[in-house]
């Protein structure tokens, strides 16, 4: 009979568990930068807006398969259990994306949030539209916090071309200044109605 190793195989088994981790957040770049808590337990959870109304979510299992042949065990190394965590991990990271995108949906199309093109190509005037609904936090410099757009890798040009377009667009550029000004007020009165509440 083989000796086991229980600490050994903890040990490695939390390396490979970190690695997974890893590599399902360098895959979730989309998502970086939003706020992320761990649930331990229950089948839902409550998203609690900025007005105070809450709304509840079903919690989503996301998994992973690599299966391994024997004649695959025979001859694995390292590199071959990094690819099959990779398999996972990119599994992984598209079932969480797919949740997280249909609870944005979800909840924008409850708040009214929705900016729809009619299947019109992107414009900077709809993304401008799209500032115009979105509550837009600001720092104590004055500069607004990250905004980002998320699209498809088939939206990139789209994007670039936007961007340049905007870039030598002296009425776009006046457009976006008024309206992050207007923004930049009513972040501030938020916050003095805040602090005054608090």
């Amino acid at each position: 009979m083989l000796p086991d190793y229980p600490n050994i195989k903890r040990e490695i088994s939390q390396v490979l568990t970190e690695y997974l981790q890893t590599r399902i957040l360098q895959r979730s770049a989309h998502m970086d930068g939003i706020a992320k808590s761990i649930i331990h337990e229950g089948g839902k959870s409550t998203i609690v807006r900025a007005s105070g109304e809450t709304d509840e979510i079903d919690i989503k299992t996301a998994s992973g398969e690599a299966p391994i042949t024997e004649d695959e065990l025979k001859t694995m190394d390292l590199g071959g259990i990094r690819q099959k965590l990779d398999a996972i991990a990119e599994e992984m990271a598209s079932q969480q994306a797919e949740h997280f995108f249909d609870v944005l949906v979800d909840a924008t199309n409850k708040t009214g949030n929705v900016v729809d093109g009619k299947g019109n190509p992107l414009t900077n005037e709809l993304l401008l539209e799209v500032l115009e609904k979105m509550p837009i936090e600001f720092n104590e410099d004055g500069t607004h916090s990250d905004l980002r757009i998320v699209v498809g890798p088939d939206s990139e040009e789209t994007i670039k071309k936007l961007m340049e377009e905007f870039d030598n667009d002296p009425v776009l550029k006046d457009q976006y200044d008024r309206l992050m000004k207007r923004k930049r007020e009513e972040f501030n009165a938020r916050e003095a109605s805040r602090i005054l509440v608090g």
